[in-house]
């Protein structure tokens, strides 16, 4: 009698991509009234997911997917470096997955006279990941310089305001904020 072959079984790949910009819910979009003449980004209740401070209907970077993945990110300490993981915890589908980087001024950092004072979060990077295989991780680094910090100032004039900043790690689902301090030459990791 012939052996038959076992064939081996086929993952489903699970690819999906994430929202580039902000979808107003239809309540919210009525609400805000917003000035399609104005391009003040930041007058109440502001536009884009750097200065919207209403519930969208799908936040930028939100995505669907078919897999659930787990975030994990540190600082590594006295460094600009932000060690990232991501962990696929589906059985059965291998998955990608984008994380995005954005930065936010701590209380303090920037004068409330600033115009970037209004600002929730600014995106200064992005990886994809993957594939990742089911049960597996995959790694990424982020180095937090000064120049992705920097913003117009009142002038408009790219300025850096030295201070304290939260780098925030984000999946679109989970998110790890990790704190810097920041000055002209190089930002460093504040660990407790």
């Amino acid at each position: 009698m012939p052996a038959t072959a076992v064939r081996p079984q086929k993952l489903a790949l699970n690819r999906w991509g994430k929202t580039p910009i902000t979808w107003y819910s239809e309540s919210g979009w009525h609400a805000a009234q917003f000035d399609m003449l104005s391009f003040d980004m930041a007058k109440a209740p502001g536009r884009t997911y750097r200065y919207y401070t209403g519930e969208p209907q799908f936040p930028f970077g939100s995505g669907l997917s078919y897999s659930h993945t787990t975030l994990a990110a540190h600082a590594v300490p006295g460094t600009s470096t932000i060690a990232v993981e991501v962990r696929n915890a589906d059985v059965m589908r291998v998955t990608d997955e984008v994380v995005f980087l954005y930065v936010v001024a701590m209380a303090g950092t920037v004068a409330s006279s600033e115009p970037s004072a209004k600002l929730i979060r600014s995106l200064v990077a992005f990886e994809r990941l993957g594939p990742i295989p089911p049960g597996f991780a995959a790694n990424a680094t982020f180095v937090l310089r000064p120049e992705m910090l920097t913003v117009s100032d009142a002038h408009g004039y790219p300025t850096l305001h030295a201070g304290r900043y939260g780098a925030i790690v984000s999946t679109g689902n989970a998110e790890v904020k990790v704190n810097f301090i920041c000055e002209q030459g190089a930002c460093r990791a504040l660990v407790h």
